[in-house]
């Protein structure tokens, strides 16, 4: 598994908890947001190696939390719950088990991103990438 970081620094953090309390950003923290989805997209596009379509793509933590909590990943999620639980069914399939995949497939779905703007709406939309460590049960 390949990883890369991003540095933030105290200017894009102020930017990013700005973002995510919705409060007004003034046009250097814009241009930072904005800065660090270019770098996100470099880094996908690194990761992902020219691929293209569903080859294309990563998931995205911020230290050792990740957006799981998001709003974001919670649409996509649903939405993929629900095309993997109206695909055919095989005759004899247990259907406590397809749920179960059909689940599992949404959630890692719902977190996996393919643009920095994508991974930017993840991380501007969760709670937890928000809370302290410390604060975290």
């Amino acid at each position: 598994m390949i990883t890369e970081f991003i540095p933030i620094n105290q200017d894009l953090a102020v930017a990013i908890i700005r973002a995510f309390e919705k409060q007004a950003l003034d046009e250097s923290q814009t241009q930072l947001l904005t800065n660090v989805e270019h770098q996100i997209d470099n880094a996908i596009n690194s990761i992902s190696g020219g691929k293209s379509g569903n080859q294309k793509g990563s998931f995205i933590r911020c230290s050792t939390r990740s957006p799981k909590d998001s709003r974001c990943s919670r649409e996509k999620c649903r939405k993929v719950l629900l095309e993997e639980l109206h695909k055919d069914t095989q005759q004899g399939e247990d259907q406590n088990n397809r749920k179960m995949i059909a689940l599992l497939k949404a959630s890692l779905k719902g977190l996996y991103v393919e643009s920095g703007k994508e991974a930017l709406n993840l991380l501007l939309s969760s709670a937890r990438i928000h809370v302290s460590p410390s604060q975290a049960g």
